[in-house]
């Protein structure tokens, strides 16, 4: 590098010209602050004159000095400031990349509507096989919560027996997210129980909503590419449009 072509020279300066030019290299220490200065630009060495007494040219010299200022200067200095050019970029776009990670990491924060049962509804979306194997899966769940076997599930079944399931964190349901995904009550029966069809329905539902929640989160992070992300638009719109004709379906069912 710089630094040790400039010892090299301090060395061979000491060496070949130490009686010519006493002042700029008599000593080592003397060498080095001379190389050091011709490196920085500050000129020629006065004591070192480029032309004989008979007005010659010191081939010698001269060509101590250009070997050097080609080496350090135009060759090794180039190269460092290209390195460190090269770094300061780098570091600059790692820099911005993360900038850029981090602001949309808070942006997908903010815009994701997290819901409590997210973990549950998240094994089971993952899981699932088919519109059987659901609900097969869904009937164990609703064993499993029954802990009286009363085929009805109360407020306070529902939400110890989720709080036990195996997730860390462990699930809390307050009585208000119990009323909200029982529609404030309209899917229990008359003692305030919720039964497997409801149970199911209840279920269905939140998954539901849990993948289109995930479906907007992906869109926006801007993780997919442009296919992708048609694909996904596509399958929001048609899951959108498939709740709203089972709503609408719902309603003339209860006209009826």
């Amino acid at each position: 590098d710089d630094l040790d072509a400039i010892l090299a020279d301090a060395i061979l300066g000491t060496t070949f010209f130490r009686e010519a030019s006493s002042a700029n290299f008599g000593r080592f220490d003397n060498a080095l602050v001379s190389m050091f200065s011709l490196a920085a630009g500050m000129g020629w060495f006065t004591t070192l004159p480029a032309a004989n007494e008979d007005g010659s040219l010191n081939f010698g010299v001269i060509f101590f000095v250009v070997s050097f200022v080609v080496i350090v200067n135009w060759t090794l200095l180039q190269i460092s400031v290209a390195v460190l050019l090269d770094k300061f970029i780098t570091a600059r776009t790692d820099q911005e990349a993360e900038g850029q990670k981090k602001r949309l990491e808070e942006l997908t924060s903010r815009s994701t509507i997290h819901n409590t049962l997210d973990p549950l509804l998240d094994g089971i979306s993952r899981d699932y096989i088919d519109n059987a194997d659901l609900s097969n899966r869904l009937h164990k769940l609703y064993e499993v919560l029954d802990a009286d076997d009363s085929r009805g599930l109360t407020s306070s079944e529902f939400r110890v027996g989720i709080k036990k399931l195996n997730f860390t964190p462990r699930i809390h349901i307050s009585e208000e997210d119990f009323a909200i995904i029982t529609r404030n009550g309209e899917l229990l029966d008359e003692e305030g129980h919720l039964g497997f069809l409801e149970f199911e329905h209840v279920m269905r539902s939140q998954i539901k909503l849990f993948v289109q929640r995930q479906l907007s989160n992906t869109l926006t992070a801007g993780a997919c590419s442009g296919v992708e992300v048609s694909q996904l638009s596509m399958l929001k719109t048609l899951l959108r449009e498939n709740e709203i004709l089972h709503n609408n379906q719902d309603k003339l069912e209860n006209r009826q």
